[in-house]
Formats: C-alpha cells, sequence, structure tokens
C-alpha cells in the first residue's frame, strides 16, 4: 500500500507548502493536503488537529507541517498523543529526530529557511530511520500516561474537558476597570431613581411628589376636586 504523507500550513507556510508538494511529486509520493488553500491569514490549529488526527489513525504515517516559525503548529501538533513532531531548521537536526525520536511530523520554519535548506532538510527526514534500542524505550514513556483504572479515552475526554474549563474561565475574566465608562450603566443592582410622579388616571393631572406628606395633600386636593364634579 502506498504511504501518504500528510501536509498542513498555515498562511506563513502556504508558499513553502507549494515547494514540499513539488518535492514529493519529483520523489513519487502521495500526498493529502488538509489545508489551508489559500494564502489569506488564518489559524493554524484548524488545519494542525486534523493532520493529527490522521497521523495518529495511520491514514498519513509521516507528515510535513508548516507555520512562520514553526513552533505554533508544532505544539498544537503535540498536543495529540500519538503526535511527535519535531521543529527541524537543519538537517542533522531532522536525521536526529527520527532515529532517536522516531519523530513521525516534520514541522518547518517557513519564514526563517529558504527552499535549499527545506529540501536538504526533507532528505534528511525520509531517508532516516528510528535506531530503537535505547531511544525505544524513551519514546515509549513520551504519551501522557493514564492514572490506574482510567482507560486511555477517558483520558482524552477529561483532558479535552478541563481544556473548556480553563476557557469558560479566561473568558469570565476581565481586566481592571472593564465595567467603567459605558458599562457602567449595564451593571447598577436597580435601576436608576426617578423623579415619583402620580397621574389621576382620568384626567391624566400630573402631580409632583416632593415629599411624602406634600404627595398626599396634593391627592386628597385632587380627589376632592374631582368629587365636586370637576370631571
Amino acid at each position: 500500500m502506498e504511504q501518504i504523507i500528510g501536509l498542513a500550513s498555515d498562511h506563513a507556510g502556504f508558499q513553502m507548502k507549494q515547494h514540499v508538494k513539488h518535492y514529493l511529486e519529483l520523489h513519487g509520493m502521495a500526498y493529502r493536503d488538509f489545508g489551508t488553500f489559500t494564502p489569506d491569514s488564518c489559524d493554524y490549529p484548524d488545519f494542525a488537529h486534523p493532520l493529527g488526527y490522521a497521523v495518529e489513525a495511520g491514514t498519513c504515517p509521516l507528515a510535513i507541517a508548516l507555520c512562520g516559525s514553526g513552533e505554533g503548529i508544532g505544539i498544537t501538533l503535540n498536543k495529540h498523543q500519538g503526535v511527535r513532531a519535531a521543529i527541524c531548521w537543519r538537517p542533522e537536526i531532522a536525521a536526529l529526530s527520527r532515529q532517536h525520536n522516531n519523530a513521525n511530523v516534520l514541522v518547518l520554519p517557513a519564514r526563517f529557511i529558504n527552499e535549499d535548506t527545506a529540501t536538504s532538510i526533507m532528505d534528511a527526514f525520509f531517508a532516516a530511520s528510528f535506531e530503537g534500542g535505547r531511544h525505544e524505550r524513551r519514546v515509549a514513556k513520551i504519551p501522557l500516561p493514564c492514572p490506574p483504572g482510567q482507560s486511555a479515552a477517558r483520558l482524552r475526554l477529561s483532558t479535552y474537558m478541563a481544556s473548556l474549563t480553563s476557557r469558560k474561565k479566561t473568558a469570565r475574566a476581565r481586566p481592571h476597570g472593564f465595567f467603567k465608562g459605558r458599562f457602567k450603566k449595564n451593571t447598577r443592582p436597580f435601576p436608576k431613581k426617578r423623579k415619583n410622579i402620580c397621574r389621576i388616571q382620568k384626567n391624566d393631572v400630573p402631580l409632583q411628589r416632593n415629599s411624602q406628606q406634600g404627595g398626599l395633600a396634593q391627592l386628597a386636593r385632587a380627589l376632592a376636586w374631582h368629587a365636586r364634579g370637576h370631571r
């Protein structure tokens, strides 16, 4: 079965990804591009996560990911338990990442290397293979271990729920003075006090109540006025 190389990048790595595609085509390697597909500004996690799932599932046993520095997309990919993404800016590092760390994703810092350097890095990455031995023991310890009595699926779910809780706490947090200015009006516990105006419903006579005693006196005079037939 032909091995498919996974590809993913953000806008900063889009141009270099075209060179990577050309390299793979020259070497007769099939690939699957998970995006982005335009040089417009975008968010690298939107493309890193689908690639990470494909690597974990074995659909793409090896992959190449690119962003400006390589850091953002590399950090995102390494959130996946089955992904070992290595940021490489020299061929020697690319070879070692395969030999010692069994890296399955090559991450290229597109803004800091040229096409010739990218070519030599890819040559070294694909030419090298995992040496095993003492490195195999170390690589086996990389995935997050499950607590006793907890399955790997439950661990992934609890990690995901913890990340959601963290996001909610961040969303609730507000900088100092956030409710000053125009926001202050919306945070009053009670509506603003208005002038208390009583009205006789029938003839709509306004009665200003400056105090409780004055208001009652005015109300009594108005009722007497109406009782005398002035309607």
